[in-house]
């Protein structure tokens, strides 16, 4: 299946609103780039990148393969452009992560505690802004579950 076939795919799944969101915050460009990424592999990706943004992750290297495989799986699946369905797993930090790798930087964040598939967090509404096109701009969902706290 093509990559414009698969994207529109991902569309068609969505609600008329939360689809309407996720294309005028940048979801064909986000998701061509999640995609890429898990076809080509971190390292290669990162050899290819225009940016050379390797070294301005916050992760090292294990860790930052983690982080951003899991994101860009869930964005190739749709989640983030909704609060209904956010990214999840990812700390702020690994959000922050994330973006970076689509050539976002952060820009405002709005944040809101509460409950999400049963359990308690945090949703973050973060608005980022692409390195070179200022105008292009996305704001996408990410919640970070709170620690379970051991009674032992």
């Amino acid at each position: 299946m093509s990559l414009n076939k698969e994207i529109s795919k991902v569309l068609q799944s969505m609600s008329e609103e939360d689809r309407s969101y996720a294309i005028n915050n940048q979801f064909a460009y986000i998701y061509s780039k999640a995609y890429l990424f898990l076809k080509m592999g971190m390292d290669l990706y990162f050899r290819h990148d225009f940016f050379l943004i390797r070294k301005s992750f916050t992760y090292n290297n294990e860790d930052l393969l983690e982080v951003l495989q899991s994101g860009c799986k869930q964005i190739v699946e749709g989640k983030g452009f909704s609060a209904n369905n956010p990214l999840v797993d990812l700390d702020v930090y690994g959000f922050y992560d994330l973006m970076r790798l689509f050539h976002f930087s952060k820009g405002a964040r709005k944040s809101n505690a509460l409950t999400h598939n049963g359990e308690d967090g945090i949703l973050d509404q973060i608005t980022f802004e692409h390195f070179m096109e200022a105008e292009r701009i996305a704001t996408l969902f990410n919640f970070v579950f709170y620690p379970h706290k051991d009674n032992k």
